[in-house]
C-alpha cells in the first residue's frame, strides 16, 4: 500500500474521532494501531497524530471542569472579585 494511501487514511480515521457522539472509538484506535504496526513509513506519523487527538481530548476535558467548576462558584459567591481572582488563578495554572 502507497505510504500517501495510508497517510490519507489515518487521517479520515483522526478526522472521526471528532465526530461527537461516535460509538466507534474502539474501531478506530484499532484501526490506527493496525495500520501503525502494518505500515512502518507511516508509523511515526500515526504516533504524533495520535497523541495529538489524545492532548485535545484532555485539554477539552479540563476545560469542561473548569467551566463546571465555575459556574458553581459564581452560583455560591456573591463577591464578584473573589470569583474573578479564582477563575484568574485557575488560568494561570491551565496554561502553565
Amino acid at each position: 500500500m502507497c505510504w500517501c494511501v495510508c497517510v490519507r487514511y489515518v487521517t479520515v480515521l483522526v478526522e472521526l474521532t471528532r465526530i461527537e457522539g461516535t460509538k466507534h472509538g474502539r474501531l478506530i484506535a484499532a484501526q490506527l494501531l493496525d495500520v501503525a504496526i502494518r505500515v512502518q513509513a507511516v508509523r511515526a506519523f500515526v504516533v504524533v497524530r495520535m497523541v495529538t487527538v489524545s492532548v485535545l481530548m484532555a485539554a477539552a476535558a479540563a476545560a469542561a471542569a473548569v467551566i463546571n467548576i465555575s459556574v458553581f462558584i459564581i452560583h455560591h459567591f456573591s463577591r464578584i472579585s473573589v470569583v474573578m481572582e479564582w477563575l484568574t488563578a485557575t488560568c494561570a495554572v491551565i496554561y502553565i
